[in-house]
């Protein structure tokens, strides 16, 4: 029953990132390890947005929500995969 209902409640990562790659940067926050993140830039300096996704989840399903943030109330936002998801390495 758990892998059943692990399909339903958590859907499944995909491997590689499917948005525009020029976004892309990675964090290195030791010698070989490092997080993707994708950093919104914008002209209000003033405040940044950091979005956690939740679990199941990887950059390319919050690329979209921060851009969309980005424009819609002016916030630079700084979106991360946590160690394991997406391309990051450990």
């Amino acid at each position: 029953m758990q892998p059943i209902l692990n399909m339903l409640v958590l859907p499944k990562k995909k491997n590689g990132y499917t948005f525009p790659r020029h976004r892309l940067q990675y964090l290195s926050y030791n010698e070989t390890n490092h997080i993707p993140i994708i950093y919104f830039p914008s002209e209000n300096k003033e405040l940044l947005f950091i979005y956690c996704h939740g679990s199941g989840s990887n950059l390319n399903n919050v690329y979209n929500f921060g851009g969309n943030l980005m424009n819609t109330y002016g916030i630079s936002v700084l979106l991360y995969d946590y160690t394991g998801d997406g391309e990051s390495q450990r």
